[in-house]
């Protein structure tokens, strides 16, 4: 069960973090100028 829960933690931060990247490289795009 824990490993579960400790497996399941660790996708959800995957998935944030690829958000995160895709959100940053809209934003970047978006404003061209600030790099």
């Amino acid at each position: 069960m824990t490993y579960f829960l400790a497996s399941n933690i660790e996708l959800i931060n995957i998935c944030t973090i690829k958000k995160m990247k895709i959100n940053i490289s809209i934003m970047k795009s978006l404003l061209p100028n600030q790099k």
